[in-house]
């Protein structure tokens, strides 16, 4: 949807929309058609994102809140929980291509379960993060994946503050002395 001016079908649509900024849904104003008054407005893409479709074209839910809160969407919207489908406005943040980049959850290969840890030919466990688009080296954790783990979430929070994406260290194993 891009920049989002106050067009007419937009402007039209916020007209016809009722957004909750607790739970992060829309209603529906009016009847029309298939649609009830009070019914709960979009559906899930292939991607997991809610849309709406108004007079065919198709609307990103996250982008619409930012217009039902008063405010013009910025480049990118950013849920903060990972999860697409959760527009309530406390979780979407503005964003931009880098700082949404940088906050996605492990690669579906990763069979560590930690983000920005491998394993070295000797067996060590590696902590590495991409910083400005280069690879830097944390360092190397020779006996526990979750000191790794530890290592990599320091890192990252020193390099993009408190909003970036860490490692969930909750487990049943024993962490020990760190």
């Amino acid at each position: 949807m891009g920049e989002e001016k106050m067009s007419t079908p937009v402007s039209e649509l916020m007209n016809v929309l009722e957004y909750d900024p607790i739970t992060g849904l829309f209603t529906w104003r009016i009847s029309s058609g298939k649609v009830s008054k009070g019914s709960i407005a979009g559906s899930l893409d292939r991607d997991g994102y809610v849309v709406i479709r108004y007079k065919l074209k198709t609307y990103k839910a996250h982008r619409l809140a930012f217009l039902a809160m008063g405010e013009i969407p910025p480049p990118q919207v950013d849920h903060i929980d990972h999860l697409r489908n959760n527009n309530i406005f406390s979780n979407l943040r503005r964003s931009n291509s880098l700082a949404n980049s940088r906050n996605r959850l492990k690669n579906k290969n990763n069979s560590f379960g930690f983000t920005g840890i491998s394993l070295t030919s000797l067996g060590n466990y590696r902590v590495r993060i991409y910083n400005k688009g280069k690879l830097v080296s944390i360092g190397v954790k020779t006996d526990c994946k979750y000191r790794a783990a530890i290592a990599f979430n320091r890192a990252v929070i020193k390099l993009r503050g408190k909003g970036a994406s860490l490692n969930n260290l909750i487990s049943s194993e024993p962490l020990g002395v760190i």
